[in-house]
């Protein structure tokens, strides 16, 4: 019985030997990495604060009210990130629609360049969707999740699916931070700070993003725009926009359609 036991823990130890040595082998490619959508990280949420933790997923919102007028389609760009170092070269990203998901038709949006910039953290995935009357009542879906590609695996499967929404509807904004930043940029509220929205109206709120080439009205104490700090300047901005407006389109101004201002002209604050 002894010589048994002293022969297996003998094989035993070569097999762990073994192991060892063929982990050993795997090298560490410095150019693998592998890719996610925002969500992860401290960064991540500052800069794109669009992860949902209960369905486990990124979500990205478009309106064709952000875009220029009579636009029938539109391309934008759907963040992902890079998990390890930034490199030298683009690399490409693999996608795949989940169309068990997806309620958008397949002719009425396209899924383009998909990439990690050289020297970037950060990538997009170019969405271009096309305008349907049916988008003026409700919002249209697309489920992409990321796949491995040859330059990059998928990170954290936690953050690797998007569902992309995209509509020609404009809801007040619902957060008191959001609330602030129309204040800071429309003529109403007697504080710029409010988080009232007594004042708002959706032609207001839609010139403010044709203004900035918004997609949706920011937080505004977050980065990057810092609009609680900088309004003066983004006033300024919404005030030139306005001017040149009403210069190319004298029988068309921008009229409050709500609020306590309804019917009166839209004004920047401060002008």
């Amino acid at each position: 019985m002894k010589k048994i036991r002293i022969i297996s823990l003998f094989l035993l130890s070569v097999l762990f030997v073994s192991s060892c040595e063929k982990e050993e082998l795997i090298m560490f490619d410095i150019n693998s990495g592998g890719v996610v959508f925002p969500g992860g990280t401290s960064t991540d949420i500052n800069e794109y604060p669009n992860y949902n933790s209960d369905s486990l997923r990124y979500e990205h919102n478009f309106s064709f009210l952000s875009a220029e007028v009579g636009a029938t389609q539109v391309t934008f760009k759907v963040p992902i990130r890079v998990v390890g170092n930034s490199l030298d070269y683009d690399r490409k990203v693999n996608v795949f629609v989940i169309e068990s998901k997806t309620t958008a038709e397949k002719g009425n949006y396209t899924i383009g360049k998909c990439l990690i910039p050289a020297n970037e953290a950060y990538g997009y995935i170019e969405v271009t969707v096309k305008y349907t009357k049916e988008l003026d009542e409700k919002s249209m879906y697309i489920h992409i999740d990321l796949v491995d590609s040859d330059d990059l695996f998928v990170g954290d499967k936690r953050y690797a699916s998007c569902r992309v929404a995209y509509n020609n509807i404009l809801l007040p904004p619902s957060t008191a931070w959001t609330k602030r930043s129309y204040n800071l940029l429309i003529h109403g509220e007697a504080n710029p700070t409010s988080a009232s929205l007594n004042s708002y109206s959706s032609n207001a709120h839609k010139l403010i993003l044709l203004a900035m080439g918004w997609e949706s009205l920011p937080e505004a104490h977050r980065p990057p725009l810092f609009v609680y700090s900088n309004y003066l300047a983004f006033d300024a901005k919404l005030n030139k926009f306005i001017i040149q407006w009403d210069k190319e389109n004298p029988d068309k101004p921008w009229i409050h359609n709500s609020g306590k201002l309804n019917g009166q002209k839209i004004r920047a604050r401060g002008f």
